[in-house]
């Protein structure tokens, strides 16, 4: 009997060893879970992610606008799609220099937008690509502007010439570059289209019309067409001469930030877009002069741009660095009563524009 009592006891003693055993296991493993979602948390990386891809190192993404709340890098899952561990409808991007960032969009259309520098304000819901590239500059400039040339009057032109550059992406999709404007006379200008040309047409019937402000820097005879290489912007001496002088027709440089890889596999293009009104006057004593000689349409044409190697850099060629855009048309009549005036007047022109990489 007393044996008996004995394995009861020891029984006892055993099964309560055991299940104190398993309370310890249990306390174990909620604090394991507690610190692993802690990390989880902490690094801001979903539970959910598998086989993570990162396909743009370095690329800080904020939960909040202004690069507040916390970070989390853009991170495909095992599906390939997107997670991140908190809203990104308002969020903010930090971008290292030197380095663009492409992303995709999947909608109805596929569509590309590239930044070369941090974005304050994004909104990342949908996104379906995102790639990165090491920047490269490309600068443009308006070389100058020819046509027919009777006197003064016929070199007042104003409007616009607007730029752009397109590049495609190596699976087909085309999105318009970020690019930066200095003038001499206003503040710098950031955007995806520049302006090379930007005048109000009041000068073309202003009073105060002198002939020391004539485009005489800008606007070339067009017989023959001139070569107009190296005349104007693009070129120290010559953005020098405009800076001290004043003239109205200084031509801001533009500079857009491309992807190398794009430029290495000629995946650029040049967008210019015209859209200029003119003046005429068939002789100085003549009275048939007009200011609203116009293009009936914007005139638009690209550019493929290429490189090519020059002592070990990648130099555009651009087939060649020196474009010429038209021959575009206007039309107008004279602005008051003439004797010598005809029913109306035709004006041709050309732009000429200089595309450089550094």
């Amino acid at each position: 009997m007393k044996k008996l009592f004995f394995l009861i006891l020891i029984a006892l003693a055993v099964s309560q060893y055991l299940g104190a055993q398993k309370v310890i296991t249990n306390k174990n493993v909620k604090q394991a879970d507690t610190v692993n979602k802690n990390r989880i948390i902490k690094n801001d990386i979903p539970a959910t992610i598998t086989s993570a891809i990162t396909p743009a190192p370095n690329i800080v993404v904020y939960e909040r606008t202004g690069y507040r709340g916390r970070t989390a890098s853009f991170i495909k899952n095992a599906e390939g799609k997107f997670e991140f561990p908190f809203a990104v409808s308002n969020a903010s991007i930090k971008i290292p220099p030197g380095v663009i960032l492409y992303i995709k969009y999947c909608t109805e259309f596929e569509s590309e937008t590239g930044y070369s520098t941090s974005v304050r304000q994004i909104n990342l819901e949908g996104i379906c690509g995102v790639r990165i590239d090491e920047a490269v500059k490309i600068v443009i400039s308006l070389a100058g502007i020819s046509t027919e040339i009777h006197n003064p009057d016929c070199m007042r032109f104003a409007g616009k010439i607007e730029a752009k550059i397109l590049e495609t992406s190596p699976t087909g999709v085309e999105a318009v570059m970020p690019g930066t404007q200095v003038y001499w006379n206003r503040p710098n200008y950031s955007g995806y289209s520049t302006l090379l040309f930007d005048r109000d047409a009041s000068i073309l019937s202003s009073s105060n019309y002198h002939a020391e402000y004539t485009d005489r820097t800008t606007v070339y005879n067009n017989s023959p067409v001139p070569n107009l290489r190296s005349v104007m912007a693009g070129h120290s001496d010559s953005l020098a001469r405009n800076r001290i002088r004043g003239y109205p027709n200084y031509s801001p440089i533009a500079t857009y930030l491309v992807g190398k890889s794009a430029l290495r596999d000629g995946r650029l293009k040049l967008w210019i877009k015209t859209d200029l009104v003119s003046a005429h006057k068939t002789c100085g004593t003549c009275d048939d002069f007009s200011s609203k000689i116009k293009m009936e349409n914007p005139g638009f044409i690209t550019f493929p741009l290429q490189t090519t190697n020059y002592n070990g850099q990648s130099v555009i060629v651009s087939a060649p660095k020196y474009f010429v855009a038209g021959p575009y048309q206007a039309r107008g009549s004279r602005d008051g009563f003439a004797i010598t005036a005809t029913s109306g007047t035709t004006k041709n022109f050309r732009v000429h524009l200089i595309v450089e990489g550094l």
